[in-house]
């Protein structure tokens, strides 16, 4: 299966549609224990995302390859000192996950790849061998292509969901495939907020936009889960749909949704905005 399992509700309190916080122990296992009966076999984790590869590394990951990213670089440019530290990073959480290599290790912040002596450090991560791809997550439409060409980037992870479809309309994701990157995309649900029943009133601004939304899923005859994987569930140059689930019946859900989703991207073409305000939720003044 495409989907992969996003960990960041291990070890934080995450999302806009969260009310529970972090995911407890016995969901954790009875999350992990789901995906890996639907063939879920790959996980999205970070050092940023609290004691969620600590609990990870409790668990027996065998069914799983891991993708990690380190925490962002500080500072203009990368000194010696910065690459001995990510190299013991990445060191210390493939340790702390008791695994033996990790799928990827991508850079947190894709602004890293701008720095001095960045280059040093991704061929450092290849060589250290404790991944098989090195990589980078991005936040925004950044230069993307030409900062994977640059960097021989092996792996990119960016947003994609209905309401951002840049990476789709621009022909990032095929060029990008046409690169020879693996590309991972996530927000498919914008941190929650497009499976909210209730909008909160911050986002009154875009109630014209939800009520075309929710006309759509009702006109496609569909639910939310189901449009909102539409947009990448049957693009050949999306390798994984990373999700997150906060218990065991949010996962099913959306397996059983991802399973019978027979939406295409082109249907959505409507729902696509280029407002920031509202698609990316760092701008988010909640």
């Amino acid at each position: 299966m495409r989907l992969a399992l996003g960990t960041v509700q291990f070890g934080l309190d995450y999302g806009v549609n969260n009310p529970q916080g972090k995911t407890l122990d016995s969901e954790l296992d009875s999350i992990l224990n789901l995906a890996a009966k639907h063939n879920i076999d790959l996980l999205d984790t970070a050092t940023a995302y609290g004691n969620a590869i600590e609990r990870l590394g409790k668990r027996d990951l065998s069914p799983f390859k891991v993708v990690s990213k380190l925490k962002p670089i500080q500072g203009e440019r990368l000194a010696t000192v910065d690459i001995d530290n990510c190299l013991q990073e990445v060191e210390n959480t493939v340790k702390q996950l008791n695994v033996t290599q990790l799928h990827a290790i991508m850079l947190h912040n894709a602004g890293d790849l701008s720095k001095p002596e960045c280059d040093v450090l991704l061929q450092e991560l290849k060589r250290s061998q404790f991944a098989t791809k090195v990589g980078a997550s991005f936040y925004s439409q950044q230069p993307i292509l030409n900062l994977c060409k640059s960097n021989q980037l092996d792996i990119v992870q960016l947003p994609l969901n209905v309401a951002d479809q840049s990476a789709l309309n621009t022909g990032l994701l095929n060029q990008l495939k046409q690169n020879g990157c693996e590309v991972h995309i996530r927000s498919v649900f914008l941190q929650g907020l497009l499976l909210m029943t209730s909008i909160p009133d911050y986002f009154e601004p875009w109630k014209n936009w939800f009520r075309h939304y929710k006309q759509l899923i009702a006109s496609l005859d569909t639910n939310p889960i189901e449009l909102c994987l539409g947009i990448a569930k049957h693009l050949n140059s999306v390798d994984r749909i990373v999700i997150g689930a906060n218990s065991l019946g949010q996962l099913a859900d959306i397996i059983n949704s991802y399973n019978k989703c027979d939406i295409d991207h082109s249907q959505l073409v409507s729902l696509a905005t280029e407002d920031e305000n509202f698609i990316n939720p760092v701008n988010w003044k909640l």
